[in-house]
């Protein structure tokens, strides 16, 4: 029994007190009455403070919660392969808590990725699927465009959803994790860039709760809610959901609506755990996500008022239905068991319409005149996308009580997945070449790692992980051009691949920590699809990288620096390139992938954490970035006698990758329990793409949460881009406009200033 309270001596209610298999809560009082029914490690949480885990034998009758602002030592990192607390991970890793969202009105990773620094986004769908680490990573994934191969990771509870990041809501969110650098040895080869990995809140042993609804100017109404607890004797549930739409930031004036790339977004989430003894359990995860998203967010006029013109609906959905058991066996003479199996189902639709605007819209600004050029200057494009990923795991650890030399500890796992994708398209695909695709991908991936961590001294450590991995990619493809066939493609490749991570920790003294890394990260080859490919060109090789870091924490009661620097050297990189094959129509355009030769990226990123008073702190971080990919050639058509035409690129920074990012954050609580929290983003100039030089516009962006909190109930009034900036988020660069199609950067703009209201109740 005893008593919680905060620094200032004030008693907290409702603080989660639970060990793995029974807990209770402090009553209003902040008293606890408890009868423990196991030795292990005692948790106490609430939102807003930082958590801790006391041994029973060291427990005070009085136990003191700090605000959590400041990122305590003992924050465990869910993604790597031994339990590690962040201050002990020897690799550059940004993480954001619950209780850190907490004072933010943000229910999506989407409006996260401004804040972390050297991470970026390429848009082109309703969500963020397609992510940059360090400069690396894809930009888009339209039908042709080869397989299911991604060099971001996306994890969300233990499932993979690469490529398909869509479903990142964070409501119940527990944590996130940004791994910079190549992952590769953890996740394979969708991580050669780093992982973005987020974990939710799992069933607890006692009654908790909560209850949470935004609106917005956007006509935003987001409803969620969470309960879970104990079901029956040794098992607890944990449920959660999100219901969420909005109008989407466009009027279309010809369509007179404002709703034309709006979203309708509907998130579920059931857990399960069975404990019977404290070292073994039984966990059951089921998703469903339910994403059906219209688009419609380019204007052939650029225009910054944010009207589109188009009258067809675009779309850009995700129906998602996923799987994850996993079993934890007892201790056996120091050895740890686990078993993953997961199978996610996913269908996916993205349409567009392909001129982005309408008959009427052509013939009053350009002249096109239907009965004199023979057709309407209408085009559409769509592409229906079936996934499953069906995964299996199996990992033994040590503990300490397996006695190894220098006190290590060793993990050894075996992995295995197929992943069957199946893409139906119809269109202006290949430049032109089809206007009907239907192809399918089978990909299997049989792995093997281990890791080895060993304490030299009580200040120094070695870590040493590796993983080989096999990586069987098959593909078959028909379709036809305006009912006539083209040819079929049948083809696969079988890849092998070895990746390592070397690195040394050393302890300064009790605040300050440093580490040097050596990681070796790699991304499988893949098929160009293009139905007229010859043998030669089909198959593209994998990419490689060496990435050398340092870096260290600083971590003190009221200042915390977290720092980088690091220099990767890049072989074979994979460039996608695209370019019109057809001057006069504007969805004519060959996307492909090509190997340059070699290239480089280095910088640094730096974040800091200070508590400059006991009702003021503030954090900041920035991210440098230096990128260099050298020259190589690729073709862009035909000449009059047939010949290829090529064109060179790179020479030059990698595409969606800006010198510098930023963020500041001031956070000011008063002891009434009003609250404000104000947010500066920035980022640097980047160019659009590898396959010509258009840049985009360096830009700043304010938010502004004003809020109270009380006890478990907290109020805010928040605005997101406060001061209307217009800055691009994707931009292509072609010829769309007629009679003389000259190509033009064209350019889709991220979100207008939003202003809103957040209620949330947790219990």
């Amino acid at each position: 029994r005893g008593k919680v309270i905060d620094e200032g001596g004030n008693p907290i209610s409702n603080v989660n007190i639970y060990s793995d298999i029974n807990g209770t809560t402090s009553d209003e009082n902040g008293d606890y009455n408890w009868e423990l029914k196991n030795n292990y490690e005692i948790t106490f949480s609430h939102i807003g403070f930082e958590e801790i885990q006391i041994k029973p034998e060291n427990l005070n009758k009085i136990i003191v919660l700090k605000e959590s602002s400041l990122l305590g030592k003992n924050i465990a990192v869910n993604s790597s392969l031994d339990n590690r607390d962040l201050y002990n991970t020897p690799s550059s890793v940004t993480l954001i808590t619950s209780n850190h969202l907490s004072f933010r009105a943000n229910n999506h990773f989407e409006g996260l990725t401004e804040q972390v620094s050297n991470l970026n986004y390429s848009s082109g769908t309703s969500r963020p699927r397609y992510f940059q680490i360090r400069g690396i990573g894809e930009r888009s994934h339209y039908a042709g465009e080869g397989p299911p191969n991604y060099s971001v990771g996306f994890i969300l509870d233990g499932l993979d959803f690469s490529g398909i990041g869509m479903v990142g809501h964070l409501f119940d969110l527990r944590q996130i994790e940004i791994f910079k650098g190549p992952q590769s040895t953890v996740f394979g080869p969708n991580a050669m860039a780093g992982s973005i990995n987020i974990s939710t809140n799992n069933p607890t042993p006692f009654y908790t709760g909560k209850l949470e609804t935004y609106f917005s100017s956007d006509n935003r109404k987001t409803y969620s809610g969470a309960i879970g607890g104990p079901l029956v004797k040794s098992v607890s549930f944990r449920l959660s959901g999100t219901k969420h739409s909005q109008d989407g930031y466009r009027r279309n004036t010809f369509l007179n609506k404002k709703n034309t790339n709006g979203k309708d977004e509907t998130l579920t989430r059931a857990k399960l755990l069975w404990q019977p003894v404290n070292d073994f359990s039984i966990s059951l995860l089921n998703l469903n996500s339910n994403i059906n998203n219209k688009y419609d967010a380019w204007a052939p006029d650029n225009n910054e008022e944010l009207n589109t013109y188009t009258n067809d609906q675009g779309m850009d959905s995700q129906k998602s239905n996923a799987y994850l058991l996993k079993i934890k066996l007892p201790e056996f003479r120091g050895l740890e068991t686990k078993f993953k199996f997961s199978k996610i189902t996913s269908d996916l639709l993205h349409s567009y319409d392909g001129d982005w605007a309408n008959n009427e819209y052509w013939s009053e600004y350009y002249g096109w005149d239907p009965s004199v050029e023979g057709y309407n200057y209408e085009f559409w494009d769509q592409t229906d996308r079936e996934k499953t990923q069906n995964t299996s795991e199996y990992i033994i650890n040590t503990n300490e009580n397996l006695v190894l030399p220098f006190k290590s500890l060793l993990n050894v796992g075996l992995f295995y997945s197929n992943i069957s994708q199946i893409d139906t398209a119809t269109g202006y695909l290949f430049g032109g070449d089809a206007t009907d695709l239907n192809s399918k991908f089978d990909i299997e991936n049989t792995a093997i790692y281990s890791k080895i961590s060993s304490k030299l001294s009580n200040n120094f450590e070695v870590n040493f992980s590796l993983r080989s991995e096999k990586y069987t990619i098959d593909y078959v493809a028909n379709g036809g051009y305006y009912g006539y066939p083209i040819n079929a493609v049948d083809t696969s490749k079988t890849y092998d691949f070895f990746g390592t991570n070397f690195s040394l920790k050393y302890q300064i003294n009790e605040d300050l920590l440093l580490y040097s890394s050596v990681s070796r990260g790699y991304k499988a080859g893949g098929i160009n699809q293009h139905p007229s490919l010859n043998s030669v060109s089909r198959l593209y090789n994998p990419e490689y990288n060496t990435n050398f870091e340092l870096g260290g924490r600083l971590s003190n009661d009221k200042f915390k620096l977290n720092f980088a620097f690091f220099k990767m050297n890049r072989t074979d990189l994979q460039v996608q390139i695209s370019s019109q094959q057809d001057e006069s129509n504007p969805n004519s355009f060959t996307f492909y992938t090509s190997n340059a030769s070699t290239g480089s990226n280095s910088g640094f990123e730096i974040e800091l954490f200070s508590k400059i008073t006991q009702n003021l702190k503030l954090n900041y971080s920035i991210g440098f970035l230096d990128t260099k990919v050298d020259e190589f050639l690729y073709p862009t058509g035909l000449d009059s006698l047939g010949e290829l035409i090529y064109q060179s690129g790179g020479n030059r920074k990698l595409a969606m990758a800006p010198d510098f990012t930023s963020s500041l954050n001031i956070n000011y609580i008063h002891k009434s329990g009003l609250f404000i929290n104000g947010n500066i983003t920035s980022k640097d100039e980047y160019y659009f793409s590898d396959s010509h030089d258009q840049i985009s516009n360096p830009y700043s962006l304010l938010n502004l949460d004003i809020g109270f909190r009380k006890n478990n109930l907290t109020l805010s009034l928040w605005g997101r881009n406060i001061t209307d900036e217009r800055y691009a988020v994707r931009g292509f660069y072609f010829g769309l406009e007629p009679p003389n199609y000259e190509d033009k950067l064209y350019l889709s703009y991220g979100n207008p200033k939003e202003v809103g209201l957040k209620v949330s109740y947790q219990f």
